[in-house]
């Protein structure tokens, strides 16, 4: 079953990535982001579903007690998402109200769907005074969208996989060697852009990355001698829609009366320690010492 899913999954992306080009080639932005927009939806429902897939049967005391908080934790937060279909709240109330010995595992990917927005739908979630960017990475090229309020333009990419392979071992660079990187895919992927972004009508920068392309730090890429964040403001998201769900915070709000989470250098065998970033979550934890 595992396997079929992989498969399914596998072709799936590919008839999208090949719709999204055609379109993308033929002149139909809109549609081109519409569908690029579906597909993001769906990959990260999937991550959601296979991270969420909840077996409580057979489990000791502990671990079952673990995962009913999960799955009740989960059926408060997404109350009202509408990523989610109509069975999914009624499917958690019942397995939240089960004996963790009878319960069955739950499927997300069954019960959750994908919201089909228009352009118009998605260009009315941007905030006032935001430029995004917008990536979608096929096999060979780059598909690049700026949108705002009134803007939409796009941009075909080509790349290789030497740029690929540079991105991800940019964490190994000497310094001399970062800051060439950081101006080449500065160039690469931000230039044909950078009149729109410095625009004074654009408070802030929304950036929506696409597969490798998360590897890369775009606040610090270089272009004309001066990193993206010197610009404006840098806000990262993992898509568009995205923006129907998250909690609107107006330019210039005091947010220093919200709830605030603050994360950096996290422990894990396979990554490295990162003192830089230990340093500036705890500047930044600062900042909030009032607050929870």
């Amino acid at each position: 079953r595992e396997v079929g899913r992989v498969n399914y999954a596998g072709l799936r992306e590919r008839i999208y990535t090949q719709y999204i080009e055609l379109l993308f080639e033929s002149g139909h932005l809109r549609e081109a982001l519409e569908v690029a927009e579906r597909s993001r939806s769906r990959a990260f429902l999937d991550v959601l579903a296979t991270r969420s897939a909840m077996k409580l049967k057979n489990m000791g005391d502990m671990e079952r007690l673990r995962k009913l908080r999960t799955i009740q934790y989960n059926r408060d937060l997404l109350q009202g998402n509408p990523f989610i279909g109509p069975g999914f709240k009624e499917a958690l109330e019942r397995h939240s109200e089960e004996s963790p010995s009878t319960a069955e595992g739950l499927a997300v990917q069954d019960l959750a769907v994908v919201p089909s927005l228009s352009y118009d739908e998605l260009r009315a979630l941007i905030p006032a005074g935001t430029g995004v960017l917008i990536y979608y990475v096929t096999d060979k090229n780059i598909l690049t969208w700026f949108v705002s309020k009134g803007v939409l333009r796009g941009r075909r990419i080509s790349y290789d996989d030497k740029l690929k392979r540079l991105v991800k071992k940019m964490s190994t660079l000497s310094a001399v060697a970062l800051t060439e990187t950081l101006d080449r895919l500065g160039e690469t992927l931000l230039s044909d852009f950078i009149t729109d972004i410095s625009t004074p009508a654009y408070q802030k920068l929304l950036v929506v990355p696409h597969r490798w392309l998360h590897h890369v730090p775009f606040c610090a890429l270089r272009v004309g001698g001066k990193h993206l964040i010197e610009y404006k403001p840098v806000v990262l998201n993992v898509s568009l829609t995205s923006l129907r769900v998250v909690p609107r915070v107006p330019i210039g709000s005091d947010i220093r009366s919200s709830k605030v989470t603050v994360l950096g250098d996290p422990r894990h065998p396979s990554y490295k320690p990162l003192p830089g970033a230990r340093v500036e979550s705890d500047e930044i934890a600062r900042l909030f010492a009032d607050v929870e």
